[in-house]
């Protein structure tokens, strides 16, 4: 989009500030544009601080100045799909009015943003019944209420475009159906491919599991090619991707096609274990993997046996909700591992971690048998808790004796 490249090659100029004023005020679109990309997000070399009204306030003035900018109008689309507190309520049907609006003039991002909009929100637009005051807020509710057909269109409209993002909505569409598209396999090989071959992290892991799952043509090495992608896409940083070619160095045996020395299984396998453990801390199955092999150890790679490490692991997929790790930090706590009844006192006192209820009265338990295992951290928070305690108990009398010299 031409304003937001405009944007970005200016960014860090120090006068432009002054300049974009003055050119919004004399009826830039593109200059309003300017401002409101500068306060959404704040420009320290021009003295902006991020200002999420003033965004706001500039956006919408970009949009309804003449030859409105297409790019403010994505933005405030943004803005009501996501809601912003004290600025604007989440409102998903206005997104998809502001989108459909920029795809008008033939912006693929917003052709992607309307599509995916409608794809997302298609049931419960269709099912809603309008008060005469949503059909108001609503500039066109025909667009609101558009059939999946439309939200193909828009993203097939983004997708000859070159829009990678769009191709893979698409693949994800054909992949599993939705409403009256039925899946279609063969369809959705083809959009995950391009993504794939565009060099997008997320396509690449996607067509690399298609290949290995035999989607697709079978005229090709479909697994040599699956782990070249699946490689690719963990060198670009894609969690689960880089568990997954962890998993696939960690295998001992060939296919019979491929035949490693034991020196090169090893070299896999130590590669394999620097993978899981960069992928740990945004996968759980990668912390559950790196928690069994430091809680049984094993030497030939170089993993001692130690479970307060494990107990670390755990935790930190037990935290993103994943039950196996939950169950085995359980396991390790019953076991009287000083770390594992610390974490699990932690994770027991916070709210809204999926399939682990809130217990403070059983958190107070573990870390009080923590503490009594000499675990520093537990001995500390405890005499936090005992000195709080105390120093309540002061003030409680404090507040008796003042009371009881008052009524004397």
């Amino acid at each position: 989009m031409p304003a937001l490249a405009a944007f970005q090659r200016s960014r860090g100029d120090a006068e432009c500030l002054s300049t974009w004023e003055e050119c919004s005020q004399g009826g830039s679109s593109e200059c309003t544009f300017n401002l409101g990309m500068a306060y959404l997000h704040g420009e320290a070399a021009v003295g902006v601080a991020v200002d999420k009204t003033k965004a706001w306030m500039y956006l919408e003035n970009a949009a309804k100045q003449a030859h409105g900018s297409v790019a403010a109008l994505v933005e405030l689309g943004k803005f009501y799909e996501r809601g912003e507190p004290g600025v604007v309520a989440r409102d998903p049907r206005m997104a998809i009015a502001k989108y459909y609006q920029a795809a008008q003039y033939g912006a693929s991002e917003a052709q992607y943003r309307a599509g995916k909009a409608i794809l997302n929100f298609a049931g419960k637009l269709r099912s809603a019944k309008r008060s005469k005051k949503d059909r108001k807020k609503l500039p066109s509710s025909k667009i609101a209420e558009a059939p999946i057909k439309k939200a193909l269109a828009l993203l097939e409209a983004a997708y000859e475009q070159g829009s990678v993002d769009a191709a893979l909505e698409l693949g994800s569409v054909w992949q599993y159906g939705q409403d009256v598209v039925k899946p279609d396999e063969d369809k959705a090989y083809r959009y995950v491919e391009t993504a794939a071959k565009a060099g997008n992290a997320e396509g690449m892991y996607q067509f690399a599991t298609f290949l290995a799952n035999d989607v697709g043509p079978m005229e090709i090495d479909d697994e040599a090619v699956s782990m070249g992608f699946m490689e690719r896409a963990a060198g670009m940083g894609h969690g689960m991707a880089t568990h997954n070619f962890a998993s696939l160095l960690m295998q001992k045996e060939d296919d019979g096609r491929v035949q490693r020395t034991p020196g090169q299984i090893h070299a896999d396998q130590m590669r394999a274990i620097s993978l899981y453990r960069r992928a740990a801390q945004t996968v759980p199955e990668s912390a559950y993997t790196m928690g069994v092999l430091y809680s049984n150890g094993q030497r030939d790679l170089e993993i001692p046996e130690d479970k307060a490490v494990s107990a670390e692991y755990f935790a930190t997929g037990a935290i993103r909700g994943d039950a196996k790790c939950q169950k085995a930090l359980m396991d390790l706590a019953e076991r009287k591992v000083p770390e594992a009844l610390w974490l699990m006192s932690n994770l027991l006192q916070k709210d809204g971690i999926p399939r682990l209820d809130r217990n403070d009265e059983e958190s107070m338990r573990m870390l009080i048998e923590a503490g009594k295992l000499k675990h520093e951290r537990a001995i500390e928070k405890l005499k936090t808790y005992r000195d709080m305690l105390e120093a309540q108990g002061k003030g409680r009398k404090k507040k008796k004796k003042d009371g009881q010299e008052g009524e004397l």
